[in-house]
């Protein structure tokens, strides 16, 4: 986990030293004193009279005695005030210092569910593959030679010279199946498609010609023989991907990351707690929305300060998801590829504050164009707004204030 430079549980001990000091001045200015200095000040002008013997002296002493307890209050709300301040300084670097470290848990997170995602994903088709290996197994009678050699490939059983007679079925069926795409005229499509399913090229809003013959009863298809022995992809460990994750480091922060998930295993929800070493917490919750294909169309992020206060980030994308391949103007820095979509972005603070981030990019060149604006409330309530447009000068590049 990430450490930082400034302490802010230091920030906020002084912060908490600060508030009782003012505290403390408020109630002696407040409460009643047996102390000399407060029976004299708070008495009547002729108990000062009788002690100082002169009027002026008892006049001289009430004025200092006001004075100086004016001063004790205004000391008192000027250490609250710095109190104040150093809290928000606190909160302000708190919140910050968590979001980075929340972020790196969250992509620890998300490269732990990924994996289990991907050897899930391999799992799954490798039993759909090994389903169908089966089944057209019982079809040409070789069903119980394979459940006898379980590491044993088709295509070394029928290499031998003494190879079983389900060997010529499997040969005959594939000359069949191809010479049955040639004839439709799908062999050239599937040649430059590889590992294309024609259920699913036949399905697609305008299918290539020769779907229209698929129906002409087809020949038998030898399915693909899934990966056998140490080549078989591994069950994995878990039914389900990690859905929850903890951290400690060594200053004694803590963070906790809970994950929810839909049936097709997107995170839905995602929930991080960061809690400090002297207890204060900020607490992230960020929610997704996707489409049927698995995308991501909204995405919302409320932030909880350590002292209750929300700030909520909603993101909205919109348009396509386009790859854009930069040329190479620099070959010390070569340009990787990247992907835009358009998105609307709008965060709203506890103050009443509004950020509303409008991107936009142009999907040939991968050049962006941005419009902030933000809502603020002043002293007097009334809202003032400010509006400012960004640039982009290369792909993938800085944004650059419009002059």
């Amino acid at each position: 986990m990430p450490d930082f430079a400034l302490d802010y549980e230091t920030l906020l001990a002084l912060q908490r030293g600060m508030k009782a000091m003012a505290d403390k001045a408020e109630k002696a200015s407040q409460e009643e004193s047996t102390e000399t200095f407060d029976v004299l000040g708070t008495g009547s002008q002729s108990d000062m009279k009788a002690v100082f013997g002169f009027q002026n002296a008892a006049r001289s002493f009430d004025t200092f005695y006001r004075v100086s307890r004016q001063r004790t209050n205004e000391g008192a709300d000027r250490l609250r005030d710095f109190a104040n301040m150093f809290e928000g300084v606190a909160n302000a670097v708190f919140q910050q210092d968590s979001m980075i470290a929340a972020n790196a848990a969250a992509s620890a997170t998300g490269l732990q569910a990924n994996q289990w995602k991907n050897e899930w994903q391999a799992y799954r088709d490798w039993q759909k593959q090994k389903e169908a290996w089966d089944a057209y197994l019982e079809e040409i009678g070789a069903a119980d030679y394979f459940r006898e050699h379980p590491d044993a490939t088709m295509a070394e059983v029928c290499a031998q010279d003494d190879r079983p007679g389900f060997c010529d079925t499997w040969e005959q069926d594939q000359e069949n199946y191809q010479k049955w795409l040639e004839d439709i005229g799908a062999a050239d499509y599937l040649r430059e498609h590889p590992g294309a399913d024609i259920a699913t090229v036949c399905s697609a809003d305008n299918p290539p010609e020769w779907c229209a013959h698929i129906g002409d009863d087809p020949p038998r298809k030898p399915p693909m023989q899934p990966p056998v022995g140490d080549d078989a992809p591994p069950k994995p460990e878990s039914d389900s991907p990690p859905t929850h994750v903890q951290w400690k480091d060594d200053d004694g922060r803590t963070t906790d990351i809970t994950v929810t998930y839909d049936d097709d295993f997107n995170v839905t929800k995602e929930v991080t707690k960061i809690t400090a070493a002297g207890g204060e917490t900020i607490t992230s919750v960020r929610e997704f929305t996707y489409d049927d294909n698995g995308r991501v169309t909204e995405e919302t992020t409320t932030v909880t300060s350590p002292t209750g206060e929300e700030t909520t980030t909603t993101t909205e994308y919109s348009g396509p998801v386009t790859r854009i391949d930069p040329p190479d103007t620099d070959p010390d820095h070569p340009a990787w590829p990247f992907t835009v979509q358009d998105y609307t972005s709008t965060s709203e603070g506890p103050d009443g504050s509004r950020v509303v981030e409008e991107v936009t990019y142009d999907h040939t060149t991968g050049l962006g164009q941005k419009t902030v604006t933000e809502t603020t409330v002043n002293d007097d309530g009334e809202e003032e707004v400010t509006t400012t447009h960004y640039h982009q000068d290369e792909p993938n590049g800085d944004w650059i204030e419009d002059k």
